[in-house]
């Protein structure tokens, strides 16, 4: 119900607050504007019951969550996370399981985990269906070069994101703080 939802969003965006306190977050999810966004769009969405949000605990604390969307029997991963002063136990694994189960219960036949096919979300998979971005054919010399800048930019990216190099560095960084 929106009301539960509510109490556990402010649940989950203080463990995601916890997680990544002190590091680079790029989600936006625990910004003022990504509280706000969030808040009013799973709350408007609780009125057509497909918002879902596992919280997992210990001793009544939320040590670790997983929030997805339920529509037509696909289950939209949206975010999770956990407490790390609790990582050694894994409890974002758990919090997602617990997700998974909660979904097939339901009748969740498809999982979409949505963003970068990471380690974290790989593990939960049978089978990885990339997703396909088109650009289209440029007709002018500055249409060819805005299309050569963009696989530029998209070849870069790949590669920064497979060095453990540029992935330890990113994550280093200290996070500015955004509103």
């Amino acid at each position: 119900t929106g009301p539960e939802l509510e109490a556990a969003l402010g649940e989950a965006f203080r463990v995601h607050e916890r997680r990544w306190h002190g590091r680079r977050d790029t989600s936006g999810f625990a910004t003022s504007a990504g509280l706000q966004f969030h808040r009013a769009a799973l709350l408007r969405l609780a009125e057509q019951d497909v918002p879902r949000l596992v919280t997992l605990r210990l001793r009544g604390w939320a040590i670790a969550f997983a929030l997805y969307l339920q529509l037509n029997n696909t289950l939209y991963g949206l975010n999770m996370g956990f407490d790390p002063a609790f990582a050694p136990f894994a409890p974002g694994a758990e919090a997602m399981l617990c997700a998974l189960e909660t979904a097939a219960a339901e009748g969740v036949q498809r999982v979409e985990f949505l963003g970068a096919a990471a380690d974290h979300k790989a593990r939960f998979t049978d089978r990885l269906e990339p997703i396909y971005e088109g650009i289209g054919l440029a007709a002018t010399l500055r249409g060819r070069a805005a299309v050569e800048a963009l696989t530029r930019s998209i070849r870069v990216r790949r590669q920064l994101k497979r060095s453990q190099t540029a992935h330890r560095l990113y994550y280093r960084v200290p996070r500015l703080s955004r509103s």
